[in-house]
């Protein structure tokens, strides 16, 4: 029986700060830099459930029934201090990743009203997301064994953005598959610093594409690097896996 795939969005507002209470301020510091501070974020949700299309009603999933379990589930956390207020973070990272995990466990236990997740995608602001899958989450734990992290920067003259998803096993200092700020740095130098007019004026095609791959390759630690996206205007886009 064939499947299908549904996602549906949804927004929650959360406070939170990236604190290891066995390290000094100095250290946390140092790791987290601005994230050690209390700060906000509109976070964006968006969960993909999976399965056959019932013959009855022609959906996979009610999308009513759907919506009223993200948002029961939301209640826990939306307008909430991740670290202060929810059982979940009182001795752990509220990163985006282990986010995305503990919602994924909060989910799979529901799945009879929404069907089987296949994947969670949480996105803290326009630069990027984080997402979790079936087989990142495979362990059963709150804690995703690997996530993929995507990033977003702006790429001119030959596209309007450069999308880098990289995938891997979580640091376990830092909560997160890499370093923001390491991944942003790495792209500025190897990428976004160098691209000049001249022949990447092109737009977006193969050729540009392998290039970047072939800069980020080797700016990237080994094994992260799992795609890219070149988005030229809102109906034209190339993906490419070196």
């Amino acid at each position: 029986m064939r499947e299908v795939r549904l996602t549906k969005r949804i927004e929650f507002a959360a406070a939170h700060r990236y604190w290891r209470d066995e390290w000094d301020t100095a250290k946390n510091q140092a790791v987290f830099g601005s994230s050690a501070r209390e700060h906000g974020h509109n976070y964006m949700l968006e969960v993909t459930v999976i399965g056959p299309v019932d013959a009855k009603t022609g959906m996979v999933v009610n999308l009513y029934d759907l919506k009223r379990v993200l948002k029961e589930l939301l209640e826990e956390f939306d307008h909430k201090h991740l670290n202060q207020d929810t059982p979940y973070f009182k001795h752990g990272l509220p990163t985006g990743e282990h986010v995305a995990g503990v919602l994924w466990q909060l989910l799979s236990h529901r799945q009879r009203e929404i069907g089987r997740l296949e994947r969670i995608r949480l996105f803290d602001d326009e630069s990027g997301c984080v997402d979790v899958t079936a087989a990142d989450m495979a362990g059963g734990g709150a804690v995703p064994a690997t996530a993929f992290a995507m990033r977003r920067y702006p790429l001119s003259p030959a596209a309007a953005e450069l999308h880098v998803t990289v995938h891997g096993p979580l640091d376990p200092d830092r909560g997160q598959v890499i370093d923001p700020q390491a991944f942003d740095q790495a792209v500025q130098r190897k990428v976004l610093s160098t691209l000049t007019g001249g022949g990447e004026a092109g737009g977006v095609n193969e050729r540009l594409a392998r290039d970047l791959w072939g800069r980020l390759a080797t700016a990237l630690p080994t094994g992260l690097l799992h795609h890219i996206r070149l988005v030229q205007s809102p109906d034209c886009r190339l993906d490419y896996v070196g």
